[in-house]
């Protein structure tokens, strides 16, 4: 599936080719990143702007769309935060180095997102966006299996799950994802 958001001031396009999941998901559990920093975000600290996220910051959505988007970043253990800062490109003309990232533009900034998401936590897929669900919700898309940070290799989801995996080369992570029933 393939969607492209255009906004005024920022814009969404989520690339995703992930159709078929199938399998039972394995219990490992992988705890979030910490912040770019070395530390993750106090729980404290003030959402902040889409221009003053770094890499490893994690993202809100507010409101994607056709006309404008808004997003913030917030803390990562908030269920809010669905994605996380890959790569951050100031100065426009680029792209993301991979296909599974969702990107956020904003004027010359190119934000890259990975799914920010923990072993066992299940997801609501769109067009638009994904959501977190509770895995018994009938919207839950897809449920998040093993995390392998350091490698971006889908093979380590297994046969059954290797062509559902989430890839993104920069950080190299690799999420898997399985089916919720």
């Amino acid at each position: 599936m393939l969607a492209l958001l255009v906004a005024g001031l920022g814009g969404w396009a989520l690339t995703k080719d992930k159709d078929e999941i199938g399998a039972e998901p394995d219990k490992a559990t992988q705890a979030p990143a910490p912040h770019s920093s070395g530390h993750p975000r106090s729980a404290q600290e003030v959402p902040g702007v889409a221009a003053d996220a770094e890499v490893g910051d994690c993202i809100k959505v507010n409101k994607a769309g056709d006309t404008d988007a808004e997003v913030e970043t917030i803390d990562c253990a908030n269920a809010a935060a669905v994605y996380r800062v890959g790569v951050r490109v100031d100065g426009g003309g680029s792209k993301c180095p991979g296909e599974n990232y969702v990107t956020y533009t904003e004027g010359n900034l190119l934000l890259c997102l990975t799914l920010n998401a923990r072993s066992g936590e299940c997801f609501h897929e769109n067009d638009e966006q994904d959501t977190r669900v509770p895995c018994d919700s009938p919207e839950a898309s897809y449920q998040v299996g093993e995390i392998f940070e350091g490698t971006e290799d889908p093979t380590k989801c297994g046969e059954v799950d290797a062509d559902n995996a989430f890839t993104y080369p920069e950080p190299p992570l690799t999420i898997c994802r399985v089916a919720v029933r």
